[in-house]
């Protein structure tokens, strides 16, 4: 398959304090192929820690930086997306900005499709800063993505040049399904070879063309 790894964004985000049975309950729907909201969780640093283990840096976005991470209770390697709110903004244009980080992690929650990379669960930080009378602090957010091995399409071609007919072909269907599955949940995103993901391990034709 090729994944697009893309940003994801919804309307509403459901809040729970239960976060072991969430990883379990994704594991669960994602290997039998069931569709699957991402919970969020509120005010939740320190159950982060407790359930993952964050490792190597993957690399970095505008919007973030993305970790390999391993759940704890069992050992299963996934990503970490963590997104700080930056501390020197302020009033007005500080609240727009964790609006905006909402509702992507509510987009991200609301996607399930074999072909977009699938959201485990969201860590949201306090709102507002440090509260009233206190100056605003750094606010991260920590989001838990399924780790997609394999290499992106743009190291593909930067290493082989134009694929074959018949890949080209196979990539753009799957796009094709899932930036139609995002537009009827209200998500919209520019994608670039860079951001699909050609996972060697269940594609037939990947393996030749990865690095």
């Amino acid at each position: 398959h090729f994944h697009p790894t893309i940003p994801h964004c919804a309307a509403s985000m459901s809040s729970t304090s239960n976060t072991g049975s969430a990883f379990i309950s994704w594991q669960r729907a994602h290997s039998n192929g069931e569709k699957w909201s991402a919970p969020v969780h509120e005010n939740a640093d320190a159950r982060f820690a407790e359930d993952y283990e964050l490792q190597e840096l993957l690399g970095r976005g505008a919007f973030g930086e993305v970790y390999h991470a391993k759940h704890r209770g069992t050992g299963v390697a996934v990503a970490v997306k963590v997104i700080s709110v930056p501390g020197d903004l302020r009033g007005a244009e500080r609240k727009a900005y964790e609006e905006n980080v909402r509702r992507e992690m509510a987009l991200i929650g609301k996607l399930s499709h074999p072909h977009i990379v699938s959201v485990v669960e969201a860590f949201a930080p306090a709102r507002g800063g440090g509260g009233a009378g206190k100056p605003d602090i750094a606010q991260t957010w920590r989001v838990v993505l399924e780790l997609c091995e394999g290499c992106d399409l743009q190291e593909i071609i930067d290493a082989h040049g134009a694929l074959e007919v018949v890949d080209a072909q196979a990539i753009a269907a799957q796009l094709a399904s899932a930036v139609y599955h995002m537009h009827q949940n209200g998500g919209e995103r520019v994608l670039c070879p860079a951001r699909v993901r050609v996972l060697d391990y269940r594609a037939l034709r990947a393996a030749r063309y990865c690095p």
